[in-house]
């Protein structure tokens, strides 16, 4: 699915842009806002733009957790020696505990078929 937004974000300026150089030259910033705005279009698909505010906040609520959550395991492991596997899999050194498929880095590795992240979540 990715690859297939790429590939539709490079033939949306094809004709406006024929190398590389052109680009570096003549990138302003209106150019590059309507880049940014249509590559969201093309990623959020049929989802209208004020309702993409609600998977763009839970992804950052997750990815806090998955930050704080690794944070708690490096304070266990500074404060009390243990090893950081321990540390990631007892859950008295955290405030919420997240298994190990819901960790960001897991999450990151899944770019395509995202329509399954319930499942991945186990929801």
């Amino acid at each position: 699915m990715l690859l297939t937004t790429i590939e539709n974000i490079k033939v949306l300026y094809i004709n406006e842009i024929k190398d590389l150089g052109k680009i570096m030259n003549k990138l302003t910033l209106e150019t590059l806002e309507r880049w940014l705005w249509d590559s969201a279009a093309l990623m959020r698909g049929h989802i209208d733009s004020s309702d993409f505010k609600n998977y763009i906040f839970g992804l950052l609520f997750l990815k806090r957790a998955n930050d704080q959550f690794i944070e708690e395991a490096n304070i266990a492991v500074a404060d009390d020696g243990v090893s950081f596997e321990v540390a990631i899999e007892d859950e008295d050194y955290h405030q919420f505990f997240i298994p190990r498929d819901a960790y960001w880095s897991e999450l990151t590795k899944k770019t395509e078929n995202i329509d399954l992240l319930p499942e991945v979540l186990g929801q």
